[in-house]
């Protein structure tokens, strides 16, 4: 189980907010999330949305031009919680000097399990539902550059060097993803140890980056350590 305090920054994720008045699409787009985490893409199906949203098979044809129109849909919605929670989680634990982020990303892994798998392995498919995973996938990677780039100019690299910066991001990202992938096939348990490596990984790089190409600055962070993703 993760801390209490990993615990509590995953509640964050993935819960849909439901208002008094809301409307037919939401209220179907919300059971195919909840199908989704419980049996997978699969589970979804005409019948079984609108039955668990409490409304006519009808229904759904009004709000979505097919199951994978809904799919997408649903996927979009999750996408953007996961996005915003790395992000904002990411530079809160740089701003607290916290090496915290990896667990709660590997965290996240499993507890939006269906999710991940699929943005896993359908990512790169040419469908509506792929496209939206991609989309994720590049949004997040270009969260990192961002946060890397702007810690690359506070160590003083110049603009010459922002590839070499946006190529350490996809590096990272690739380590995080690859990691996430074991958990989730059960080759690799223990989250705590797997975070401490990629922590390493990641210093040693930045690191590397800011030794060779860096020119420290008086506007440089108290904080040396990168930011994750």
């Amino acid at each position: 189980m993760p801390p209490k305090a990993i615990k509590e920054d995953l509640q964050k994720v993935g819960r849909p907010r439901r208002g008094t008045r809301e409307g037919t699409r939401e209220r179907l787009l919300h059971a195919a999330i909840d199908l989704i985490r419980e049996g997978g893409i699969g589970a979804v199906s005409t019948i079984s949305v609108t039955r668990a949203a409490g409304f006519a098979q009808s229904s759904f044809y009004r709000h979505f031009e097919s199951v994978d129109d809904c799919l997408s849909a649903a996927a979009q919605i999750v996408a953007s919680q996961v996005r915003l929670f790395i992000a904002e989680h990411r530079r809160a634990a740089f701003e607290r000097g916290e090496g915290d982020h990896y667990q709660v990303v590997l965290h996240l892994f499993t507890r939006e399990r269906a999710f991940s798998e699929l943005w896993l392995r359908h990512r790169h498919d040419p469908s509506p539902l792929g496209r939206v995973l991609e989309q994720l996938h590049r949004q997040i990677l270009d969260d990192l550059i961002a946060d890397l780039w702007q810690l690359a100019q506070w160590a003083g690299l110049e603009e010459k060097h922002y590839p070499r910066v946006a190529l350490q991001a996809e590096f990272i990202l690739s380590a995080v993803m690859t990691a996430g992938e074991n958990l989730l096939s059960g080759r690799i348990s223990d989250i705590t140890f797997v975070a401490e490596q990629l922590e390493v990984l990641t210093d040693g790089m930045a690191k590397e980056i800011y030794t060779r190409y860096g020119k420290p600055t008086a506007q440089k962070p108290e904080s040396e350590k990168s930011p994750k993703p």
